[in-house]
């Protein structure tokens, strides 16, 4: 990337994302805010996966602006779009030239800030009332409390597929998301199978891979409104399933304990979340 920005000044602007919902990969957006700040670029992070689950500081880590949506870590149904901005972008979304209507954020920006608040467009006022009742939520939890549950979460299942003896596609654990988790699975467990047995057996949805690991790895969101409680019952779903599908039963029961133990060791934070 710095080779790219090294060799082609005109560009204006960085995209990354913070989280890879398809890989469960937590990508290092403090090496994005330092590339923006040593090339003058502006940077802009994808945090649709990760907001409200992960600790984002859009000032300290050189974050121009930050996007999310409402249907992950918020709670929420899809429908809206989150974005923040800091005040050194404003110059160049005042200065674009090109066309826009509903996503004119200086027009926005006005419209917000007026004495009367307004919308451009019809409000989706069912969704406004669902976030905000997301947020109360977090705030009586404690953000911290919610970033804390989250790693928790993460740290169990992550005990899991380790002591089942799988492995993570996120391989190096700083780079490991605290909201999403793609676990690769033995030789010979196909994924479709996975998801399809733990759907009929415990009622639980899991998610496929993306792409090139839609065959071998399944997905599981530990996000949102997810708790310890709600965790065991997917890993001990997905435990069941594997075993069906040709897992050796100590190694399905070795993942379970694993888990469980994890999510002990920090049992009175879990209760006060």
């Amino acid at each position: 990337m710095v080779d790219v920005l090294e060799k082609n000044p005109g560009i204006k602007g960085l995209i990354g994302s913070m989280c890879e919902t398809g890989t469960g990969v937590m990508n290092d957006i403090d090496a994005i805010g330092r590339m923006g700040k040593r090339f003058g670029v502006i940077t802009v992070v994808d945090a649709v996966s990760a907001a409200a689950g992960m600790p984002i500081r859009m000032r300290e880590q050189g974050i121009d602006v930050c996007f999310s949506g409402i249907q992950k870590c918020f709670m929420c149904p899809p429908g809206l779009a989150l974005i923040a901005l800091n005040e050194r972008v404003w110059p160049a979304v005042s200065a674009a030239r090109h066309y826009r209507h509903y996503f004119n954020w200086v027009k926005m920006r006005q419209w917000i800030e007026a004495p009367k608040a307004r919308m451009m467009g019809t409000p989706p006022e069912s969704l406004l009332r669902s976030l905000a009742r997301a947020v109360a939520m977090m705030h009586r939890e404690g953000l911290a409390n919610v970033y804390a549950r989250h790693a928790l979460l993460a740290q169990s299942f992550h005990a899991f597929v380790h002591a089942a003896g799988c492995e993570l596609v996120a391989k190096e654990p700083q780079y490991r998301s605290h909201t999403v988790s793609a676990m690769l699975l033995p030789a010979g467990i196909n994924s479709r199978d996975v998801v399809s047995r733990v759907q009929q057996n415990d009622n639980v949805l899991l998610a496929l891979g993306q792409d090139s690991l839609k065959e071998t790895a399944v997905r599981l969101g530990h996000m949102g409104p997810v708790t310890p409680d709600m965790l065991t019952r997917g890993v001990k779903a997905l435990a069941r399933a594997l075993g069906e599908l040709g897992m050796e039963a100590r190694l399905a029961q070795a993942g379970v304990d694993a888990c469980m133990r994890t999510l002990a060791r920090a049992a009175p934070q879990a209760s006060a979340a």
